[in-house]
């Protein structure tokens, strides 16, 4: 994973980190493609851990506190980030005091959040390929015989009836071809990762919830051309590269940046989703530049398979969160 890729990966789940806070923070927020499900805090020891490796990479493993304290902040950033290994986790850390506890599907539905207290409105959404961003984890080195890792590591971590319902929803065998099993992969990334934890913030928030699937594709050449994939959401919104954009591109882009600027500034971007169970769609722009998708999403370029696995209680989430966190892992 690029570096650059974990940071933004933190800066997008950070604000929803501060609902642990009993005190009030703010009135509205907006998460875009991440949440505390997807990347989970780190126990004290692996933080421990991480900060001595750094120590040591800096040349301050025997330097006392405050030799520490002075190189950290004097340190140019770039300096910081060519020393920082790339095996290291850069995660938030379960602290007891900031992050008390890791956030799950369970304790949203049980409503179980000191921020639903005092924050508003929440504005959350995904992007419609966000799951390719596991491929800069490691993923796309790993797909020869993907289909049957997945099978067990699945199997390995999950009872066997939820294990087999999983696969069975991606259609992902023992006989499923390398291209189809990578796709598959990702598909259920994007669903354990960022669809189904931003529609059980979006289900659970009980304030005022504005939920947006971004489904506009990568107008870039590449691998990634013509998907909807993680952070393009956000390259729209501040429009730095509208010069390389089609016509109807710039369009969802204008489109997407006034709805967060309306919410910014306090007013509704579009209809509550509590009230109509609607999504916002921005894109594809060849259909439309901005629409509405009713009943969660579901059938819009997003699929409803964990969620129903879930309800049925064929599947918990929860559980296939970490079992997902497991496979990537290599376990």
């Amino acid at each position: 994973m690029s570096r650059r890729s974990a940071k933004a990966l933190v800066q997008v789940t950070a604000v929803l980190y501060q609902f642990h806070s009993e005190e009030p923070l703010f009135q509205r927020c907006i998460s875009m493609s991440g949440t505390p499900i997807m990347l989970k805090p780190l126990p004290l020891p692996v933080t421990e851990m991480v900060y001595e490796t750094i120590m040591t990479e800096l040349g301050l493993q025997d330097a006392p506190v405050d030799e520490r304290i002075q190189r950290l902040r004097s340190i140019e950033p770039q300096e910081l980030v060519e020393k920082t290994p790339m095996t290291v986790p850069l995660l938030p850390s379960l602290d007891d005091e900031i992050v008390p506890e890791a956030t799950t599907f369970a304790k949203l539905a049980n409503n179980d959040v000191p921020g639903w207290k005092w924050c508003e409105e929440l504005m959350i959404g995904d992007c419609q390929h966000d799951g390719n961003v596991f491929l800069f984890m490691g993923l796309a080195q790993r797909k020869a015989g993907i289909a049957k890792a997945l099978m067990t590591s699945l199997h390995n971590s999950l009872p066997t009836d939820a294990a087999a319902a999983v696969l069975d929803a991606y259609g992902i065998r023992s006989t499923t071809a390398d291209d189809e099993g990578m796709d598959q992969s990702i598909n259920l990334a994007t669903d354990i990762a960022y669809v189904a934890p931003a529609l059980a913030y979006a289900r659970a928030f009980p304030g005022e919830t504005y939920y947006y699937h971004f489904n506009e594709p990568n107008p870039w050449d590449g691998p990634f051309k013509g998907s909807s994939t993680h952070m393009l959401d956000a390259t729209f919104l501040f429009q730095n590269f509208n010069e390389h954009m089609s016509d109807v591109a710039k369009e969802v882009a204008k489109s997407l940046a006034a709805a967060f600027i309306k919410f910014a500034n306090g007013m509704k971007p579009w209809a509550d989703f509590e009230e109509t169970r609607s999504v916002r769609t921005y894109g594809p722009s060849d259909k439309s530049i901005v629409s509405v998708a009713e009943n969660n999403g579901w059938g819009n370029g997003r699929r409803d398979a964990l969620w129903k696995l879930g309800e049925a209680e064929k599947v918990d989430l929860d559980s296939l969160s970490a079992a997902w966190d497991m496979f990537i892992a290599g376990k």
